[in-house]
């Protein structure tokens, strides 16, 4: 694994922002679980993805099926992260 620059992270445990995150081309670095089992998804640069998850929560459009895309491709990192313990089903966390 690469070295990561830890300050320079942007930290979201929201699977939609993360989508649209990867339909803008920001770098997924990691996907890890916090002590309640929510899932945290790691990206670089903060500034960069910080201003594209406003964007995001202002409306910021994207195509609907690459958005959607890129969020079954998370769930499915997800579910070889975890050796698929939930019968091959995702639950977002709310």
């Amino acid at each position: 694994m690469e070295k990561i620059d830890m300050r320079n992270q942007y930290r979201t445990d929201d699977i939609l922002i993360s989508s649209y995150l990867l339909t803008k081309q920001a770098r997924l670095v990691d996907i890890t679980s916090d002590f309640q089992g929510h899932f945290i998804f790691i990206f670089e640069d903060q500034s960069k993805c910080e201003g594209l998850a406003r964007d995001y929560l202002n409306n910021g459009q994207v195509p609907a099926r690459e958005l959607f895309a890129r969020r079954e491709e998370l769930i499915s990192q997800i579910r070889r992260r975890n050796g698929d313990r939930n019968n091959g089903r995702y639950r977002e966390q709310r």
